[in-house]
Parts: structure tokens; sequence; C-alpha cells
């Protein structure tokens, strides 16, 4: 009792290699799109992407290479995009005898996500009056970011000192080391361990952060206080 007709193959359709991408936060990607016509067409067929309102992602597009059917259509995102998944299609339009005909491909799913993060097993720091303590753990990198970053300690308490690290390019595994002056008094604090780089390809020189890491602070008494 449904309404149903026969009708014709559409005059385009395309072809998905991939329907899942996974964008860096802050970078560019092309996103290879082909698209085959089923028809002789009066002019290149032309690809434009649309995705949900109030992302801060723009969908580059792009003519269709006749030779190849494809188009690399590029997305990017800023330091400020939202992370997270949301679903984008592609719009492909061709002049048809004097008409326009659309076609729009499947859902796209797209998933935002920072450049780095870092991995520590155990966010707690002690260290008595005087004594020194080293924490260890990792950067995890998203393709294709592959540059440096910096790391440093943020509201140390007072003569409590830990010097800046630099990951090098390639590299995940890093020490800090904290180091507590005699003068320093017991008590527990929360410090922030916060993490910049620099994005290669970028004309700006802003540098990419991801949120600070929190860690817990314990200065301990001495076994002589």
């Amino acid at each position: 009792q449904l309404p149903a007709g026969v009708a014709g193959p559409p005059p385009m359709a395309f072809e998905l290699e991939e329907r899942a991408i996974k964008l860096v936060q802050g970078r560019e990607q092309d996103f290879p799109v082909k698209v085959r016509s089923n028809v002789p067409l009066n002019a290149p067929i032309r690809i434009e992407g649309i995705q949900p309102l109030g992302l801060d992602v723009s969908i580059k597009g792009a003519a269709v290479d006749a030779k190849t059917n494809s188009a690399p259509v590029q997305l990017s995102s800023t330091f400020n995009s939202q992370i997270g998944r949301f679903d984008m299609v592609m719009v492909a339009r061709a002049d048809l005898g004097g008409r326009e005909v659309r076609v729009v491909s499947p859902c796209i799913t797209v998933e935002l996500v920072r450049a780095f993060a870092l991995v520590i097993p155990e966010p707690r720091i002690q260290l008595a009056s005087g004594g020194k303590f080293v924490l260890e753990g990792k950067i995890h990198r998203q393709s294709p970011f592959h540059e440096a970053v910096h790391l440093k300690v943020e509201d140390l308490p007072m003569h409590v000192t830990s010097a800046p690290v630099d990951v090098p390019p390639g590299e995940s595994a890093f020490r800090l080391e904290f180091q507590a002056d005699p003068a320093a008094q017991p008590g527990e604090h929360e410090v922030r361990l916060a993490a910049t780089a620099q994005m290669e390809g970028r004309k700006d020189n802003k540098d990419y952060t991801i949120p600070d890491v929190k860690l817990r602070f314990r200065i301990a008494r001495t076994s002589n206080d």
C-alpha cells in the first residue's frame, strides 16, 4: 500500500572509499571524493559539503577532475573547534541540459580530536621537604601531528621547583623532576601541568594548547619534624 515507482539511475553517483574521518583540531585535511557521471554533462561537477550549524569546521569544495572522477575536498578546524563527532554530507552539482542537478552522498562521520593527549599513570605527587620526586608520563599524538610538545607545571607551592621540559618530535616519554626546598611547608595543593605546541604549516605563531592536567601535590613532613 506504499507509493512506489520505477526510475532510471541518477545522473551522478558518489563512490566513497571511506565514510569515517578523523580530523585533528587546528589542522587541515584533504578528503578524496569520487563522483561518477552516468550521462553527458555540460560543465564540470562541483562538490560542496554540508555540516550541522554551529560547528567551527570549514569544508572547502572543489571541482571534479574529469579524468579521475575525483575531487580533493578540504576539511579544516581551528584551535578552538569543539572536539567530538558529527555527520556531514557531500553535494554534487552539475549542469544537465541547462538544468542544475544535485546528488547527495551518504552520511560521513567526522571525529574531531585533539592533536595530542598526556598519559599519566598516577596524578598524585608526594615528596618530603628537602626531597625530590620524578613524574613520568607519555604523549599520545594523533597523526599527522608530530611536532615537539612543551610541558610546564603551574601553581607550584612556595619553595618547590620543577623545570619545564620539551618532548622532541618522534618521542613520547617524558620525565618531570620536582625539588622541594627544606623550607617547603607540609600540605596538599593542586597544580596544573600545561602542554603547548606549535603546528607545522600554520601561518600564525600561536601555540596550540590542550586543557591543563590537574595534579594532586602533597608535601609531607620529614621524620625529623
